[in-house]
């Protein structure tokens, strides 16, 4: 059975010490020696990782209210790639190879995300996380989408497709300034220009 470390460990072997930094695997040969570092958050079995992550990602899917059927009658191209990613996963879950099996699921993520756009180009709302501004963001199709993201309670930034496309080019710290103000007022993009003063 294999874990993935939560933070650097190191075990002491018949043979010296064996350091695994955070986020390695490794294959333990007496899984409940491992017990106590389970219970304490610090290792987790890659299955049940791997069964995390494909877990969300149905919690994604099922969201955009759109069915495997509904991809198979108009998408057939997509549903096959979409098939043939789900045997690729299962393959890599018996294998334990947590990398290639979150690889895969962002595979089926892209695909699915594909045909709601083109199914359902209503339907997009996706909750991203932005490295540049380090926080999490929603992107919707229009202001109706924004208002019913607020009326659920969601308090995170919301940007409309054209607001997004608006802001293409503009630099890192000013994105950053105008994401500050949208999170605190939850005002929209109008316009991309830099008012100095």
């Amino acid at each position: 059975m294999k874990f993935v470390a939560y933070e650097s460990i190191t075990f002491k072997t018949s043979k010296g010490k064996v350091s695994i930094n955070e986020g390695d695997t490794f294959k333990a040969l007496d899984p409940e020696s491992l017990k106590p570092l389970i219970d304490n958050g610090k290792v987790r079995p890659v299955v049940e990782v791997i069964d995390s992550e494909r877990s969300k990602l149905k919690e994604f899917i099922a969201g955009f209210l759109i069915t495997s059927n509904e991809i198979k009658e108009s998408l057939p191209d997509v549903y096959s790639e979409i098939e043939t990613l789900s045997e690729t996963f299962k393959k890599y879950r018996d294998e334990e190879n947590l990398s290639a099996c979150i690889e895969t699921l962002e595979g089926i993520k892209r695909l699915y995300m594909w045909a709601v756009a083109v199914l359902k180009p209503e339907a997009v709302s996706i909750l991203l996380y932005s490295k540049t501004l380090e926080c999490n963001v929603w992107v919707v199709l229009d202001d109706a989408e924004v208002q019913a993201l607020r009326n659920k309670g969601i308090r995170e930034p919301v940007y409309t497709h054209n607001e997004v496309k608006s802001l293409k080019g503009v630099s890192a710290a000013h994105l950053m300034q105008v994401n500050k103000v949208k999170g605190i007022l939850g005002g929209a993009v109008t316009n991309t220009e830099r008012i100095e003063g």
